[in-house]
């Protein structure tokens, strides 16, 4: 998928390097011609400079930490438009993924070779007939 910035530089470079119309240009790329001239007059300097700031007081911090606190000093901006910007910037923080442990290999249990060679414990405490505690 292309982004609708890359078709208009597209079809600037069809008309520049082909001689080609832009009506012909946009038909090809698949861009409305009202898209193509469109100018947009959103300035996003103060959201850049916000997120700017945060990011050099707690680089370790995410998009809705920013938020939030962009939000507590009465920016009025909406979740989207930061969001979009927060991308734009290329801030987003690598996830960490989920650490796997190794697969282990299936080894069949040992049988001891004569009786009383092994021996286990299956209580969690025990005591001698005067009363006194095992301590193990």
């Amino acid at each position: 998928m292309v982004a609708t910035v890359d078709r208009k530089h597209v079809v600037a470079y069809l008309q520049e390097a082909y001689q080609v119309s832009i009506t012909r240009g946009c038909v090809v790329t698949g861009l409305s011609k009202s898209v193509y001239y469109y100018q947009t007059t959103r300035d996003d300097s103060v959201v850049i400079e916000q997120l700017n700031y945060w990011r050099e007081q707690k680089p370790n911090q995410g998009f809705p930490y920013y938020f939030k606190r962009m939000r507590n000093q009465g920016c009025i901006w909406n979740h989207k438009r930061v969001k979009r910007v927060y991308n734009l910037l290329g801030l987003n923080i690598r996830r960490k993924g989920k650490r796997r442990l190794p697969n282990r290999l299936a080894v069949p249990l040992e049988q001891p070779a004569r009786c009383n060679m092994t021996w286990s414990m299956d209580f969690m405490h025990d005591c001698l007939s005067s009363g006194r505690k095992v301590v193990f």
